[in-house]
């Protein structure tokens, strides 16, 4: 088996794939539900990353420990800036549902 050098352009078209994807994700999603991935730290299990999407507005932020810190925002073409509030405040019941804490730091 020989190894292939990755070059730059196929870095740039990895990217823009991915993006791609992203969008049409965010494009076909139910605007009612609430959907999440979590992203793990591989050097520290006990932190990582996570981001949530409801209503077409994509919040990020920091695991630690037991803890969520929401650090970033972005209201997509599809959502609406009206919605933030109520997009955080689902964040929030679903996270207080669980045994974790949230600190909005929005």
């Amino acid at each position: 088996m020989s190894k292939e050098k990755v070059t730059i352009k196929d870095f740039k078209a990895m990217f823009a794939e991915y993006a791609k994807k992203e969008l049409e994700f965010i494009e076909n999603s139910d605007p009612e539900k609430l959907y999440h991935r979590v992203m793990p730290n591989i050097k520290d299990k006990n932190k990582g990353s996570i981001d949530f999407l409801y209503k077409k507005i994509t919040v990020g932020g920091l695991i630690d420990g037991d803890t969520i810190y929401l650090n970033k925002l972005r209201v997509s073409k599809w959502g609406k800036e009206e919605d933030i509030d109520s997009v955080i405040a689902k964040i929030e019941e679903t996270v207080n549902k669980g045994d974790m804490k949230l600190v909005n730091q929005l």
